[in-house]
């Protein structure tokens, strides 16, 4: 019986815990009082406010005071500027007076030059030689500076500064020698000095930089040259920012000289000290401007703010779980209708809340659930738990379709349990009504009857994996009010469904990991694991253990010729008489047509061969499938522990071996013991196969040519590709000693690919040289016939000597042409012009409709029969028939194995088209064959 509550209880603000002590809500203080939090939005606000408005005076800020500044130097630049061409015009009026003081020393007009010395450092008259003779006062070291003022023009003045002074120099007339002045600096500087600013200071410069002189105050050791006539200058002088700007006074009209460079200097902080008063009585306007938009913010922001935090305390409380917490709702704008949602949401939230708590329960009992029944009984009592229903009733149909769990809570509270087999009506019903819905009280369930005190029924679908597999009905005293009132039992039963489809899956998973899915006995991977629990207890109990390793004899020739469909009714009926012979948990299918058996509590090996008989025997029972009566038979390899072997590996590959050693018989039904001579056949196998794949990795492969003779002109006609390989220690070996392990092995499509291509290549080279090659015969395996990519595989080898397809045969066995589904992939090869022949005919399954169906060009006779001729009445009668009956079917006829010249003419006689044996050559290798195709007659 199930205890089932028939309410939910409320969920209470602080939870009990494990250890017994309380949950404390991370909202509330350590005395459990509700912590309220700081005005964080009202923050933001504020510091939203405060960027919104800084930001932008101070952008204004910045940009005024750069206008101001800009304006201030503008207006000292304009100032310098005026100020350096005074003084550049007071310069070049002196240097004008200058000229005619010294013009009348010359011309007589001023006899005495004392009252020109504190113009004049030295005055003298040029010699006729160059030198000067002074005067009044005396130049050491003129150099060469006055080499040009001696050649001065009639009536013309010169001007020449350098290191040695600054020259000005007069011609009074023709004939006359010049007269050559050192004009005084501090006269020229004084000129500045009357047109200076009362800040300011400058510098005068003559050509090539050399620096006259400059204020007292400012020591230059010289000025770099400028590109312009005027323009600003920017100088730091013993840590001082100096601005100014030059101006340039052309000498070159009056004197022959170049610009002299006047500049004129202001401190930066003097022109900048206006700014400092500004700033201050603008920084206080705006600061008295912020303060008073802050404070009316402020303002706005608590006003605004007060019903947010109405609702921020409100849903701290439901965080806390307070839901019957409700914000107040005063007010028209935006925040009374997020009052107003709040409120709802706060009533939402505790009845989901509440719905969840139940739910979480629920899903706590689902994981613990281990089969349908446990699932049936949880969900019933938890929708029971959320819903006001008289009862309630769930079932679900169980994997195995034959029953359903079904499990129900009573009137009075109680639980029960059952189990109902052959849920026809049932499943009928689930078919009618596939999804929820509100059903009339008077529907009669199967099993359940009506219960004529309930006034609605509440029907919900339950589903795995997408299937609907079972249901969930509830029955109720009132109306609930439609289906709405099921939307919390369709989340539980959905649950359900998940919890159910994942059991499911589990299960199915299990099924495919360690059962076969053709015959649904267990694989490999648990037959090893059940090997060795069995080969713990055999130990444990010192009893013989036996492992039967049991494979159907000629299996593929049934799907070859009946079709794979019926091979796998045949495996089917395989697994269904093991499991009766052996026990379902004794026996598996290891591989395609391979059983094993495990035997336990043996008498040891006579008990195991007598088991073995058994199922001989059992299976030898004919079959009817599709229309065909079978009689099976199986090999079978026998392996005892601990005489034989003690591992589970062992054991397996001891059976393995002794089943290939049972199939080497070619008997039906074989059974061999293992041995441990069989280790090392097996051994020497698995060698074998490594060392085949290798060879096709290096291409170790031989292709040698036997002709094939033309009957009537004893001529090569077209010859057999036969491989050989070449293995490294062993020589040539030939095909009977590896084609059929490569057969076994998958291995022979790489092989036959080969010598394709190589075949191809050969007879690139044949044609090459001028012979005439002759087509050639490739074999072709079995699984190369049914490759879709055949056809792309004959292109590709015909592609790189661009030979056309009529250079190529294919012979094809009797075996793989009894399967009709290669048809299409021997259609397309006919289609690109490839001759189609049938080999060893006669040796094979003497169905002769394939001949037809195929439309075959050349029928091959196999050399058992040709060996007998021309003595045996009977070989002679069946070549005879298969002449005759190829030639009728429009087929030609190659004989095989021809030896003697008394079997040529019996042949030749009977209308044979071709034969091929040592009579004329055996298989040669290709530089052998190239000596027949030149010899070309035999």
């Amino acid at each position: 019986m199930l205890a089932s509550p028939r309410g939910i209880s409320g969920l209470s603000r602080l939870g009990p815990r494990a250890d017994g002590g309380s949950v404390s809500s991370p909202l509330r203080d350590e005395n459990g009082s509700l912590q309220t939090g700081r005005p964080q939005l009202a923050r933001q606000f504020l510091l939203l406010f405060v960027a919104g408005t800084l930001i932008p005076l101070g952008i204004v800020s910045a940009i005024v005071l750069q206008a101001v500044t800009t304006q201030l130097e503008d207006q000292s630049e304009q100032r310098l500027h005026q100020a350096s061409r005074a003084t550049g015009m007071a310069l070049l009026g002196r240097l004008t007076a200058l000229e005619t003081e010294l013009r009348g020393v010359a011309d007589g007009a001023i006899p005495d030059i004392t009252s020109i010395d504190e113009r004049f450092l030295a005055i003298g008259q040029f010699r006729r030689d160059g030198a000067v003779r002074w005067i009044r006062g005396d130049v050491a070291d003129t150099g060469a500076a006055l080499e040009s003022l001696a050649k001065l023009a009639p009536d013309g003045a010169g001007l020449i500064t350098d290191e040695a002074g600054i020259f000005m120099a007069v011609r009074a007339g023709e004939g006359t020698l010049p007269f050559v002045g050192a004009v005084h600096p501090d006269h020229l500087l004084r000129a500045a000095r009357d047109t200076l600013p009362s800040d300011g200071q400058f510098c005068l410069s003559a050509p090539g930089t050399r620096l006259i002189g400059c204020s007292d105050s400012l020591t230059l050791p010289g000025l770099a040259s400028f590109d312009s006539a005027s323009g600003p200058v920017e100088i730091v002088v013993n840590g001082e920012d100096l601005h100014g700007q030059y101006w340039s006074l052309f000498l070159n009209a009056q004197f022959g000289s170049e610009p002299w460079v006047i500049v004129l200097l202001e401190p930066v902080a003097a022109i900048h000290a206006p700014l400092s008063e500004f700033r201050a009585l603008f920084a206080l306007a705006v600061g008295l401007a912020f303060l008073l938009v802050l404070l009316v913010n402020l303002q706005q922001i608590r006003r605004r703010l007060a019903p947010l935090q109405a609702l921020v305390a409100g849903t701290r409380e439901v965080a806390a779980g307070n839901f019957t917490a409700r914000a107040p709702t005063s007010g028209n704008n935006e925040f009374g209708e997020l009052a107003h949602s709040f409120n709802f949401m706060a009533g939402a939230l505790g009845q989901h809340f509440m719905a969840q708590h139940e739910t979480l329960e629920f899903d706590r009992h689902l994981i613990a659930a281990a089969d349908d029944a446990s699932i049936a009984n949880h969900l019933v009592e938890h929708l029971m738990a959320l819903s006001s229903a008289l009862d309630g009733f769930v079932g679900i149909e169980r994997e195995d379709a034959e029953s359903m769990a079904l499990a129900s809570v009573g009137h009075d509270g109680n639980a029960e349990a059952s189990v109902l087999y052959e849920p026809r009506e049932w499943r009928a019903f689930l078919a009618e009504h596939p999804e929820a819905e509100m059903l009339p009280a008077s529907t009669c369930f199967p099993g359940l009857g009506h219960d004529p005190g309930a006034q609605a029924l509440g029907w919900l679908p339950l589903l795995a994996n997408q299937q609907q597999v079972g249901f969930a009905l509830l029955r109720f005293e009132r109306d609930p009010g439609g289906l709405p009132a099921l939307a919390l039992a369709q989340q539980i039963v959905a649950r359900a469904s998940v919890a159910l489809g994942n059991l499911r899956t589990i299960e199915t998973n299990r099924l495919l990991t360690h059962y076969d899915a053709l015959t649904g006995l267990p694989n490999r991977s648990l037959f090893k694991e059940r090997l060795r629990q069995a080969l713990t207890r055999a130990e444990e109990g010192s009893i013989p253990l036996a492992v039967l390793i049991t494979g159907l004899d000629d299996f593929q020739a049934i799907n070859e010729t009946l079709g794979h469909a019926t091979g796998d009714q045949v495996l089917q009926v395989v697994a269904t008489r093991l499991t009766e012979e052996f026990g379902e948990s004794c026996v598996a299918r290891i591989a395609g047509n391979e059983f094993g058996i495990i035997l336990e509590a043996l008498g040891g090996k006579p008990t195991a061969a007598s088991r073995a008989e058994a199922w001989s025997r059992r299976l030898d029972v004919p079959v009817e499938i599709d229309g065909h009566t079978l009689r099976l038979s199986a090999s079978t390899g026998v392996t005892v522990a601990p005489e034989d072997a003690s591992t589970v590996e062992a054991l397996i590959s001891g059976s393995d071996a002794a089943l290939h050693a049972a199939r080497q018989t070619g008997a039906a039904g074989a059974i061999h013991h293992f041995t441990p001579e069989m280790n090392e056949r097996a051994r020497e196998r698995m060698d074998l196969i490594e060392a085949l794949r290798e060879a096709i990795d290096r291409q170790e492969f031989r292709v040698f040519y036997q002709p094939v003779i033309d009957v009537e002109t004893r001529s090569i006609s077209s010859a057999e590709a036969l491989v050989r390989w070449q293995r490294p220690g062993q020589g040539l070996v030939g095909p009977g000693l590896f084609i059929d392990v490569a057969e076994e092995n998958g291995l022979e499509v790489g092989i036959g690919a080969w010598v394709m291509a190589q075949a191809c290549r050969d007879i690139a080279s044949w044609r090459s040289q001028g012979l005439d090659a002759p087509r050639i015969a490739v074999n072709l395996s079995a699984r190369q016939v049914h490759d879709p990519g055949l056809r792309a595989q004959v292109l590709d080898a015909l592609g790189p000597a661009s030979l056309h397809p009529e250079c190529l045969s294919f012979e094809l066995t009797e075996r793989s042409l009894m399967d009709g589904e290669v048809t299409e992939n021997l259609e397309r090869l006919r289609r690109l012009g490839i001759r189609l022949a049938v080999d060893d005919f006669g040796t094979g399954y003497s169905s002769l409709g394939y001949l037809q169906r195929f439309h075959l060009d050349v029928l091959k006779i196999d050399m058992s029969f040709i060996r007998e001729l021309p003595d045996s009445e009977q070989a002679a009668t069946i070549t005879r028939a298969c002449i005759a009956m190829a030639h009728g079917l429009g087929m030609e006829v190659i004989a095989e194995g021809v030896e003697t010249e008394a079997q040529f003419s019996f042949l030749r006689e009977f209308g044979c088209d071709y034969v091929q044996g040592y009579l004329f050559s055996k298989p040669v290798a290709e530089d052998e064959f190239v000596k027949l195709l030149k010899q070309d007659v035999f």
